[in-house]
This record gives structure tokens, sequence and C-alpha cells, in this order.
């Protein structure tokens, strides 16, 4: 699948860094369903990705791969309780 092929894709830079499930495009794996999971790295496919653009994933298909992929949102809790212990450590 070509990059152009399904929506508007923006540069990785301007990907939401919150641990929202997002479409992401790497020459490597093509596209697929990801999780930013810090220092640039995002978790999709069953593995680490480095992607270099993303487009928003819409509710349908955010609601079906969490329904396929049970264990999508427990990681994505245990990211977002890692990713708040950090900023209370660095804030304090």
């Amino acid at each position: 699948m070509r990059m152009g092929d399904r929506g508007k894709y923006e540069p990785i830079a301007t990907a939401p860094r919150d641990g929202a499930l997002v479409w992401v495009y790497s020459e490597l794996v093509g596209e697929v369903l990801a999780r930013h999971i810090g220092v640039g790295a995002w978790r999709g496919a069953g593995r680490l990705i480095l992607p270099t653009h993303w487009r928003p994933a819409t509710a349908e298909e955010v609601a079906s791969f969490e329904r396929e992929h049970p264990q999508s949102h427990e990681l994505r809790t245990i990211a977002l309780r890692l990713k708040s212990r950090s900023l209370v450590a660095v804030g304090s």
C-alpha cells in the first residue's frame, strides 16, 4: 500500500503523543494502527515502528482494533501511568 492510498497523512512530528491509536506509515512496514510509546517510537502490529507520517483513525477503526486486541488498551493504560509518573517526577 502506498501512503497516498488512504486519507491525508501528516509528518510524524505532528502526531498526538497521548497514547491515542492512529494510523502510521513507514516504508518498511507500510500502514498500521499504532500508539506512541515514547522517545519517537511507536508500537503497532506487534512490533516497534519508526514511522515518517500519520493520520487519524476513525472511531470505528479504533473500536474494531480494540475488540480484536484487548491487550492494546491495557498497554495504553500502562504507558499513560508511566508517563504521568515521569511528569510528576520531573515537575517535583
